[in-house]
């Protein structure tokens, strides 16, 4: 889907306690993967947009540079021209097993924007069967990004100081079909013959049934992937 605006607050106000705050009232919503190309757009319309304080949490101080420099992903639009202040980027690592920092991080927020996802890269390999360009994931497996990192943003939601944090999940479609060709990018063949890695939509999956089983005030929204 092409995420507007509208579809942006109509989300993070589609639950009563978020919609329940005072009309004068400035909400704090931590966005991950601002660096990348949609969490990039939500953090910048919610920069611009009056009543938000958006917090923009990437993976490396070059990530968060190239954010300020506006180099990183989708870059500065004449849409999104709005400067970003140093201030309300942080950088904040999802995978780490010690979430101290982002309890910290999501301590006083309002609401919680997850846009981070793996993401797939040629490896510079071509596939003898296949002569094409083998991918593989640099900046981490799906099972670390797309389900340990997004388990671990759920978690530290539900033990914020504000109560009932609004969770926004940026899915994609395709997760309930197994057999979708984006699952195969990454996947490596081990000595033993063994197959690990890749399934990115399986591990996205998991991660959005976990957040439907949890008592969280959530909502989902999904882009549509070639299959």
């Amino acid at each position: 889907m092409k995420i507007t605006t509208s579809s942006i607050i109509l989300s993070l106000t589609a639950c009563s306690s978020a919609s329940a705050l005072a009309a004068t009232e400035t909400r704090r919503v931590l966005v991950t993967g601002a660096a990348g190309q949609t969490g990039q757009h939500i953090f910048r319309k919610l920069l611009a947009k009056p009543g938000y304080t958006p917090i923009g949490a990437v993976r490396s101080e070059e990530s968060r540079q190239a954010l300020l420099a506006g180099t990183a992903g989708i870059g500065a639009t004449n849409d999104d021209a709005t400067q970003i202040p140093p201030d309300s980027v942080v950088v904040c690592d999802i995978t780490n097993a010690d979430t101290s920092a982002l309890d910290k991080l999501l301590a006083d927020c309002d609401a919680l924007m997850i846009c981070t996802s793996a993401k797939p890269a040629p490896t510079g390999e071509i596939n003898e069967e296949t002569k094409r360009p083998v991918f593989g994931f640099p900046n981490g497996q799906p099972e670390l990004v797309d389900w340990a990192g997004q388990k671990n943003l759920i978690d530290a939601a539900k033990k914020a100081t504000k109560k009932d944090v609004h969770v926004v999940l940026c899915g994609s479609m395709g997760g309930t079909n197994p057999n979708n060709s984006l699952n195969n990018l990454g996947k490596i063949t081990n000595s033993d013959g063994s197959v690990t890695g890749g399934d990115i939509l399986k591990w996205k999956r998991k991660s959005e049934v976990y957040l439907m089983n949890e008592s969280v005030c959530h909502t989902r929204l999904f882009t549509q992937e070639d299959s």
